[in-house]
């Protein structure tokens, strides 16, 4: 798989299971928590999305590929850092905090 590839089919799976769905709103509510009471930071927002697209590449291992260990060798943490990255991007956007 591409490096480009990899990055589009982990968005596109993760924005398309409703079990990262749901585990999406805490994320979401931290950071707005964080926003509002201004302490807010960026590159550590990376970190957390990071866990999140970890939790993804887990649950992608499982349903689609034939284990754990193959997706984290399909996604190499480049890709996961840079879907961290989006990912952290589109809730600032969605908060309001970017635009």
């Amino acid at each position: 798989m591409s490096y480009d590839n990899a990055k589009d089919e982990l968005i596109l799976y993760t924005d398309n299971d409703f079990e990262m769905y749901r585990q999406r709103q805490p994320f979401l509510d931290n950071i707005k928590r964080r926003i509002k009471n201004k302490t807010y930071k960026p590159l550590a927002a990376n970190k957390l999305w990071l866990y999140y697209v970890e939790r993804a590449v887990r649950r992608y291992g499982k349903e689609i590929m034939s284990s754990e260990k193959a997706a984290l060798q399909a996604f190499p943490p480049k890709v996961r850092k840079e879907v961290a990255a989006y990912y952290a991007r589109e809730a600032e956007k969605e908060l309001g905090y970017r635009k």
